[in-house]
């Protein structure tokens, strides 16, 4: 069972990874974890009682997005992405959305701690989208 050497796990769900397949389990109060197949760039989230979904739905993206954050929060890492699995999934879960506008409007309704969102914003998508403004309100744009 392969699992992310970077992430704490409290509980690992025998889920039945492939040899493609990496796990990151997010720390309570999540309940959940995600999986990324890299042989097909396929997101799925897996829950409590280890039922597998495609990640869709954008609540659970933007969830998702959250957990990684918490994740690196607690364990006081750099929130910049590099070149590791997990900063792949969270490059694979941002890119889903069809633009940043669709990103910053579900950042918005379901993200509503500021400094998580303000990572998922100014930080990720950024890099993901290219983006230099933010509709959020956290970037300055110089023009006044």
């Amino acid at each position: 069972m392969s699992q992310s050497p970077i992430s704490s796990v409290i509980s690992l769900i025998d889920i039945g990874l492939k040899p493609s397949e990496h796990y990151v389990q997010f720390v309570p109060p999540a309940t959940f974890g995600i999986i990324l197949d890299r042989a097909t760039k396929k997101t799925y989230l897996v829950r409590a009682d280890g039922q597998k979904t495609v990640l869709r739905h954008i609540p659970d993206k933007v969830y998702s997005l959250r957990g990684f954050v918490g994740l690196r929060q607690r364990e006081k890492r750099e929130m910049a992405l590099g070149h590791k699995i997990e900063d792949e999934m969270i490059r694979n879960i941002i890119s889903t959305f069809e633009s940043s506008e669709e990103l910053h409007e579900a950042v918005e309704e379901y993200c509503p701690y500021e400094p998580s969102a303000d990572v998922i914003l100014t930080v990720w998508a950024r890099e993901v989208f290219g983006d230099t403004t933010d509709t959020h309100g956290m970037i300055s744009t110089g023009e006044d």
